[in-house]
């Protein structure tokens, strides 16, 4: 294992962080349009917000487009990614309106950052982030995202998601598969240039789960109005207001 794989981080996804914006489109079926429900389902009003996993900012991007009241305290672990988001950030000219936080998601609550007091926030939004942690740990981040929130705050979540029971899983793979051939590309190609477990100095989980369960986990930590917004195959944007 060379010394530059070494310092490869699990959710950074592929070899060359400058494809990830390419790449993460080939391989997610109709991202934009995933992320565009998050950034559509926020309220107009919506002021302050935080990100979790924000990595090379492409939702980020979104919502400071969509909503120009809105400022973002996004939070990843991983410097380079952030280093790529705060590049695009400054490009799109919204750098004022944009703030990071470099921590471990599961732990952020240790983190004594002036910003995550309970009830700073209006909204929460993550993507393609908490399938890489425990049901443990997604619990936890839920319950310390309700405190984070205001009365009426929302989370909602764009994740890969489980079939609902086995005999959907080929129905799910057909459907991902189809995809890549819609852009010439197979399973087999991305390979090559995405990430694999042996070059990662600890494991990358991929945990994703079923929707059903993880909007049990939003009604465990008191969620109030909970709902799946948006769904494609493996696909979905779920969460809750509080």
């Amino acid at each position: 294992m060379n010394k530059i794989s070494e310092s490869y981080l699990p959710g950074e996804a592929f070899k060359d962080i400058s494809y990830y914006d390419q790449g993460i489109r080939q391989i997610v079926p109709h991202y934009d349009l995933m992320l565009n429900v998050i950034a559509e389902t926020l309220s107009p009003e919506t002021k302050s917000i935080i990100e979790l996993g924000s990595g090379t900012g492409g939702l980020t991007l979104k919502i400071l487009k969509f909503l120009p009241k809105a400022e973002i305290c996004c939070v990843d672990y991983s410097q380079r990614m952030v280093g790529f988001m705060k590049m695009k950030i400054e490009e799109a000219n919204f750098s004022s309106r944009v703030s990071a936080i470099i921590s471990e998601i599961e732990q952020l609550h240790l983190n004594k950052s002036p910003q995550l007091i309970s009830g700073n926030f209006d909204a929460c939004v993550s993507s393609l982030a908490l399938h890489h942690f425990s049901d443990f740990d997604k619990q936890g981040i839920i319950g310390y995202v309700h405190k984070l929130l205001k009365p009426g705050g929302s989370f909602w979540i764009a994740d890969t998601v489980l079939p609902s029971d086995k005999a959907m899983e080929s129905v799910y793979t057909l459907a991902r598969e189809r995809w890549l051939e819609s852009h010439n590309l197979t399973r087999e190609m991305m390979a090559e240039r995405m990430l694999h477990d042996k070059l990662f100095k600890r494991p990358d989980n991929h945990n994703p789960g079923a929707i059903e369960d993880q909007l049990i986990m939003f009604k465990k930590a008191g969620f109030r109005h909970i709902d799946v917004l948006w769904k494609y195959y493996g696909m979905a944007v779920f969460g809750g207001i509080k």
